[in-house]
């Protein structure tokens, strides 16, 4: 009987997912009327998240690419050209105005569904350590990947006082999704023999926030074989008519919409999240 109940669950689901796109991200939180109405906002809702944390934040903060710091705390669209004082929604966010760059990586991390353990809620960029819970690596240890963190020196002093993400890295060039630089989120290019900035000698990469984005943590992937599909939806469905039991990390993966339960519905979104990757 369980087998007849999974396989015909598992016929609506195969058909429920012909019929609709890929998943869409949702916003963690009640964003502002401004950002709502703003570009960036649509920019956000259009990533689709792959269950691949290391590229998701990376499809996070690449979709605000351009946003400008607003003139006020209702001016939180990064429409402006002039703004200052950091309005920013991501210090809407976070309740508190502050210098936003190291600020920015966390607001990413979370609309991304980056667990706290693997990137924490962190607003400070000063300092010789990581401010993540990320492993460090200095500059000259490592080769950099999409999704670490570069900690970035540009007063000559060996102290940390900007962050980044990786984007990507090749033979030449390390290059960066940023924010706050310049008041805005911006793209920036580093060499990668010496970690200098290529428009800016005097800013260096010092070291390499590198968070643990083991593909055994990605989301939807319940059986951790690297891969999100129907195989882990099915392991799901068995779970849920009692054929097997789960342990507490499978249960964490298996959690894809967040609501604390893990059923059917969670099982769609694996089949959603297969068909995006």
């Amino acid at each position: 009987m369980k087998k007849i109940i999974i396989s015909a669950v598992s016929l609506f689901l195969i058909i429920s997912i012909l019929s609709i796109n890929a998943l869409a991200l949702t916003p963690t939180y009640t964003v502002s009327d401004s950002y709502g109405n703003s570009v960036y906002y649509q920019r956000l809702c259009d990533v689709k998240l792959t269950g691949n944390y290391a590229k998701d934040i990376v499809a996070v903060a690449m979709s605000q690419k351009g946003y400008h710091e607003g003139i006020d705390k209702n001016d939180l669209s990064g429409g402006s050209e002039s703004g200052n004082g950091n309005y920013t929604e991501y210090c809407n966010w976070y309740g508190k105005r502050v210098s936003w760059c190291a600020l920015f990586i966390s607001w990413c991390a979370r609309q991304a569904k980056i667990p706290e353990s693997i990137i924490s809620t962190n607003s400070n960029a000063a300092g010789t350590q990581c401010n993540y819970g990320e492993k460090k690596f200095f500059f000259s240890q490592y080769i950099p990947r999409e999704g670490d963190i570069i900690y970035v020196d540009s007063k000559n002093d060996n102290i940390s006082n900007h962050v980044g993400l990786v984007t990507g890295a090749d033979e030449n060039y390390i290059y960066t999704i940023e924010g706050n630089k310049s008041n805005r989120v911006k793209e920036v290019v580093y060499y990668r023999n010496t970690g200098k900035q290529t428009t800016d000698k005097n800013v260096i990469i010092l070291y390499y926030g590198v968070p643990e984005y083991n593909q055994k943590n990605i989301l939807g992937d319940v059986n951790s074989d690297e891969i999100i599909n129907s195989s882990d939806a099915l392991m799901l469905l068995n779970y849920c008519v009692g054929n097997i039991s789960l342990t507490k990390s499978q249960k964490e993966r298996a959690d894809v919409n967040f609501d604390g339960k893990f059923n059917s519905s969670d099982a769609l979104v694996m089949l959603n999240l297969s068909v995006a990757v």
